[in-house]
């Protein structure tokens, strides 16, 4: 049996529409987003906001999912445009949520998830940190952030980059890294149509290359190989014509569900290294690195 070094993206996803991104809130489903101008004051508890720091080009907070990293800032503002649909910007929407101290708050994102004292999130409630969240010197528009009390300040070390607990004490002097200005976010309904098409559209990007040719799975037994069937591969194939079909508006007859519907098996083999069969849910992606 020859050997191969692979990286496995678990390109038969089956369930196209049912792949699940990053968590968020059920209130953000089938919703698209729309910011505004500046806030000058933040609205507590109801209104989501984009937090914004211009260094190095500028970015917006964003969660990174409960990782081993701190929040940090996206890389660039272009991350989020209006109409796009909200449970995909739900790592960039935040809210804070009043307590029963005056000028404390709680910081939640659009993924469910809370800030931590660290500036880590955690999808646990009871660890969610205490902050104080004021205009500085009180100037609209322009606000500071810090662990409760006044403790560690939220700062930043620009696009791309973790926040950073830097300092402490309440911040007196605006424009710096510490600065921060929140875009008021809202919510208008979409339809599912305009959301699957959205799905669509992303997938078609990433997976027509299959359909031209241009790229193929690696059938067989062996380690490294995809153990399925051709007549499983050629289903999967049949699928994403679809998909294209719909989102190059080729095939507008195909309902909702046809959209979402399966065409292989809810599993596939992959021979591993030790020959040993593991079962790979389609419902999801992950990339697999199997290597010798």
């Amino acid at each position: 049996m020859r050997s191969k070094i692979t990286s496995l993206l678990t390109l038969l996803f089956v369930a196209l529409f049912s792949l699940p991104a990053m968590a968020q809130l059920d209130e953000l489903k089938l919703k698209a987003v729309d910011y505004e101008e500046a806030a000058e004051t933040m609205t507590p508890d109801t209104e989501w906001y984009l937090v914004f720091n211009k260094r190095n080009g500028g970015g917006y907070w964003a969660d990174d999912n409960c990782s081993e990293r701190r929040v940090r800032m996206s890389n660039g503002i272009d991350v989020v445009t209006t109409g796009d649909e909200a449970t995909r910007k739900a790592l960039y929407l935040v809210r804070f949520i009043s307590t029963e101290l005056e000028g404390i708050y709680k910081i939640q994102f659009g993924t469910g998830n809370w800030m931590t004292e660290e500036l880590f999130t955690s999808s646990d409630p009871e660890k969610a940190a205490l902050f104080n969240v004021y205009n500085i010197n009180d100037e609209p528009g322009n606000f500071g952030v810090n662990v409760a009390d006044f403790q560690a300040r939220v700062d930043n070390n620009g696009k791309g980059n973790d926040l950073s607990p830097w300092d402490t004490g309440k911040i007196t002097q605006s424009g710096g890294n510490n600065t921060w200005t929140i875009y008021p976010v809202t919510l208008t309904d979409m339809d599912e149509r305009t959301s699957l098409l959205n799905t669509a559209g992303e997938y078609v990007d990433k997976y027509d290359a299959y359909l031209t040719g241009d790229k193929k799975l690696d059938i067989g037994t062996e380690v490294g190989q995809y153990d399925i069937t051709q007549e499983e591969y050629d289903a999967w194939l049949a699928h994403i014509q679809n998909v294209f079909d719909f989102a190059t508006g080729e095939n507008d007859e195909l309902t909702n569900e046809e959209i979402k519907a399966d065409t292989l098996p809810s599993s596939v083999r992959l021979m591993s290294r030790n020959s040993m069969f593991m079962s790979l849910s389609l419902a999801s992606v992950a990339v697999l690195p199997l290597s010798i």
